[in-house]
This record gives structure tokens, C-alpha cells and sequence, in this order.
């Protein structure tokens, strides 16, 4: 698990590095909204069910297609629930929500019932190895280098990324895609 752990953040770094260079392409394909959704609750469902936090899903508008890279988006999502899983407790909520917003923009969000952000750390929270102080529980650090990678590969995509937030109410994340490019 350790070595896992290990990989994962070296290949994160790496993925960052050539961002940074300029070195990284994206294979854009037309991905399927529903599976590609269904998919990614699948890989977590379990993990949330065994912290008791009810999870679900929700694709408001008929889109059936829209074009990105499917694995680094993927990416992006699953950095966005992993936090949500580490800073939501037992008796809580998370939501993956796809909508529509205008002619051809989806917004993606993750939406958890957790510990909230403060306002000040809004600016700070995609810098690269940025890790919020949650001094009620030192166990939930990461490496913080998820949201500044997942910020990376939106803009890459044409998007942007944000969040909206409140202490003791919990976090929305979010990010909009071009559903053609």
C-alpha cells in the first residue's frame, strides 16, 4: 500500500513537471457521459459506503457525448472524491454532479456535506504541495499535490476550475469543460 502511495505521488509529480514543459498531449476522444460517470462511482462506491457516507450521482441535462481525454479527467474527479472521502465523516453526503451550462460548456462538480474551507485559503488551495491545516485531525494531510495537478489538467482541456465553500458546511468542487473542442 506504501509503495502504491509512492508511485501514485512520483507519477503526479512527473505529470506536473511535464505539464509545466509543455511536454504532455492530450488523446481527446468522445467519451460517454453516462458510463464515464458510472465508472467512476463504481471504483469508489465501496469506499464510501465503508465510512457510512451516502454517495450518489446526478446528470442533470441529455448529453449523451462530450470530448477530453478521458483517463486525465478521470484524474481530476477521482482527486476531487478522495478528498471529499478524507474530509467528510460518517452520516455524511457526496454528490458527482454533471450539468449543462450554456451552448457547449458541462460543469463537472463533487459536492461533500465535510469540514469546509476557509475563505482565506481559497487562493491556496491548487498551488502545487499546498495542505490546509486541520488541526482537529493531523491523519487527513495529503501531499498536496492533487488539486494543483487537477487544476492543470482542466486548463489544458480549456476549462477552469473553482470551488465554493464553508467551514462546518462542507465543499463544492467543480470544473467546467468545452463539451466539443
Amino acid at each position: 500500500s506504501s509503495g502504491q502511495h509512492l508511485l501514485e505521488l512520483i507519477n503526479d509529480v512527473l505529470d506536473i513537471t511535464k505539464i509545466e514543459a509543455g511536454s504532455m498531449d492530450l488523446e481527446l476522444n468522445e467519451v460517454n457521459i453516462n458510463d464515464f460517470i458510472i465508472d467512476i462511482y463504481s471504483l469508489m462506491k465501496q469506499q464510501f459506503e465503508d465510512k457510512g457516507i451516502t454517495f450518489n450521482y446526478f446528470i442533470t441535462e441529455s448529453i449523451s457525448h462530450f470530448d477530453c481525454d478521458k483517463r486525465k479527467i478521470k484524474q481530476v474527479l477521482l482527486n476531487f472524491l478522495s478528498n471529499a472521502l478524507k474530509f467528510t465523516d460518517s452520516g455524511g453526503n457526496v454528490d458527482i454532479k454533471v450539468e449543462k451550462t450554456d451552448s457547449n460548456n458541462l460543469k463537472f462538480s463533487v459536492c461533500d456535506t465535510g469540514k469546509g474551507i476557509k475563505k482565506e485559503d481559497f487562493c491556496r488551495v491548487f498551488n502545487e504541495f499546498v495542505q490546509l491545516e486541520h488541526s482537529q485531525n493531523f491523519a487527513l494531510k495529503g501531499t498536496g499535490i492533487g488539486l494543483a495537478l487537477s487544476k492543470k489538467l482542466v486548463e489544458m482541456h480549456g476549462g477552469f476550475i473553482c470551488l465554493d465553500s464553508e467551514v462546518g458546511e462542507g465543499s463544492t468542487f467543480w470544473f467546467l469543460l468545452p463539451i466539443n473542442r
